[in-house]
C-alpha cells in the first residue's frame, strides 16, 4: 500500500507550514514517488513552492514540477505514473 501523504489545509502557503511538516511531505512524497527528488525552494518573487524533478532526466513523463498546491503536485505526479507505468 502506497504511503499516506500527509494532509494540508489546500488553502494553506507553503511558507507558513512548520519546517516538520514540510520534512513529513517531502519524506512521504519520496517514498511514494520514488523516481523523483522534492523539496521545497524559494522561487523568486512567487515564494516557497514545491519542486518535484524526475532524477532519471532522460525517462518519459513528466520531468520537473514547480506549484505551491500539493495537492496539483500529486494529482500530476499520479497521472505521470498512471501513464508511464511500467
Amino acid at each position: 500500500m502506497a504511503p499516506e501523504l500527509p494532509v494540508f489545509d489546500e488553502l494553506a502557503d507553503v511558507a507558513d507550514l512548520r519546517h516538520d511538516d514540510i520534512a513529513m511531505a517531502l519524506g512521504s512524497l519520496h517514498a511514494r514517488y520514488p523516481a523523483f527528488r522534492f523539496r521545497v525552494a524559494e522561487v523568486g518573487w512567487l515564494g516557497c513552492r514545491w519542486i518535484a524533478e524526475r532524477i532519471k532526466g532522460l525517462d518519459p513523463g513528466l520531468h520537473t514540477m514547480i506549484t505551491a498546491d500539493l495537492a496539483e503536485l500529486r494529482d500530476a505526479l499520479d497521472q505521470d505514473e498512471a501513464r508511464h507505468a511500467r
